[in-house]
């Protein structure tokens, strides 16, 4: 269904209050954007950290893939879908909280690891918890924004991760310097528990949008039987994933690849890739929101015409610096990448939330969730470590982490597919019926 306009202000009923409450869909957005930049630091905080493991644990490449990466998306594929057929049923509130402690608990317990196993579990449990974040922050957008301004709502949203991301590798970086790598997790988790007491006080969930009776249902064989009724729907969440391969890849060994290859200290190569996936990306995403909006304005499709040429040319761009061997060049080649990579995630989402039905938005939207994860966490970061240690030698991330930049050239492929798919639908919508 199409969603109308919406007031200023969003009306829900407070727990036991008979009268209704209001907060503004701004204010709404603030508090969500707070749990995403969290989300982003908790997550992000073992990418800085992964030279100090590797030095005071002994491991090798594909050991920091796996826990950079599989660990925590393996365990996201095992929760992300149930937590969000949570979401579609129970207070999304209630679900937020409960994930925010969790995931801040278990990040200091990152810090307090004794071994590499138990470190391991401990970003295990971390991505179990966070995969309940997203569906549930994303459905709330959904029911506090009209269509047309999901696009860049949504690139808001997601682009506030890089906050959390330039505060991982700058503050993390800091202090696994000063004081260790253990002190940056335990500092990292802080700050989710002080939120999660002023969410409990001041967030009020939205409404939920107005649903169809048969869109109540939110159990595995509706989802999977809305997903073969839209195949669109299972294209663009295959061409979102491999799009996030690339750059989560690249974000992860980045700091790796300049201090090894290029000499950097742990600082400076933090500040730099702060830079890339923190505020250059970021960027990326909320350019790619506000243009797609504008564009699927004027013709359905062409925001995904928008995203592919991103993806293209931001992987061309940041395979050609990092291949080069030239400091400079890689910089540029990750920030540069960074940024056109990045533009299909507005206009993804935003297409995602407008298509699928409003009883099963999170469920879908979890899916997409797992499934992103599996490849840009469980994938991008394992193929370049097992990549890596197949190549060795002084310079072997500069040609592994590559590799992992083929897949947005797909996703920009996939993209094509998916406009071409929209335009012709629309035209049908168009002509006349007799």
């Amino acid at each position: 269904m199409t969603a109308g306009p919406r007031s200023a202000v969003i009306d829900v009923p407070a727990p036991g209050i008979g009268r209704p409450r209001a907060i503004a869909p701004a204010l709404l957005m603030a508090m969500l954007v707070a749990v995403y930049v969290l989300h982003m630091l908790d997550r992000q905080i073992i990418a800085i950290l992964l030279e100090p493991l590797r030095r005071e644990l002994v491991l090798n490449d594909a050991q920091l893939g796996l826990l950079s990466g599989l660990a925590y998306s393996g365990a996201a594929i095992v929760t992300g879908i149930p937590l969000g057929m949570l979401a579609d049923r129970v207070s999304r509130k209630k679900l937020l909280l409960s994930a925010l402690t969790l995931w801040s608990l278990l990040t200091a317990a990152c810090g307090m690891a004794a071994s590499y196993p138990m470190l391991l579990l401990a970003r295990m449990g971390v991505g179990a918890a966070e995969s309940g974040a997203p569906p549930a922050c994303l459905s709330m957008i959904g029911d506090a924004f009209p269509a047309e301004k999901r696009g860049r709502a949504t690139s808001v949203f997601y682009a506030s991760g890089g906050i959390g991301t330039i505060l991982s590798f700058t503050l993390g970086a800091w202090i696994a310097t000063t004081w260790g790598w253990r002190w940056a997790f335990l500092a990292a988790a802080v700050p989710g528990l002080i939120l999660a007491v002023l969410l409990a006080i001041f967030l009020v969930e939205p409404a939920r949008e107005q649903r169809a009776h048969t869109d109540l249902s939110g159990d595995d064989a509706g989802v999977l039987a809305t997903l073969r009724q839209q195949p669109l729907l299972i294209l663009l969440i295959a061409a979102m994933a491999l799009g996030t391969v690339g750059p989560t890849a690249m974000g992860t060994w980045a700091s790796s690849l300049l201090i090894r290859d290029h000499g950097l200290s742990l600082q400076t190569a933090g500040l730099v890739v702060a830079m890339s996936s923190g505020i250059i990306g970021p960027l990326g995403q909320l350019t790619g929101g506000l243009f797609g909006d504008r564009l699927a304005a004027r013709a359905p499709g062409r925001q995904m015409l928008f995203a592919a040429v991103g993806s293209l040319i931001g992987a061309a761009v940041a395979s050609a610096g990092i291949l080069s061997g030239i400091t400079a060049f890689t910089i540029a080649g990750l920030w540069c990448g960074a940024f056109g990579m990045m533009f299909c995630i507005g206009p993804s989402y935003s297409s995602l939330i407008t298509l699928a039905p409003v009883g099963r938005r999170a469920t879908i939207l979890a899916v997409t969730t797992v499934v992103a994860n599996l490849a840009a966490y469980g994938g991008g970061p394992v193929l370049v470590g097992i990549v890596s240690d197949a190549i060795g030698g002084a310079r072997s991330l500069t040609h592994a982490i590559p590799v992992a930049l083929i897949a947005p050239v797909i996703s920009a492929g996939l993209f094509v597919l998916i406009a071409r798919h929209m335009a012709r639908t629309e035209r049908q919508r168009l002509e006349p019926q007799f």
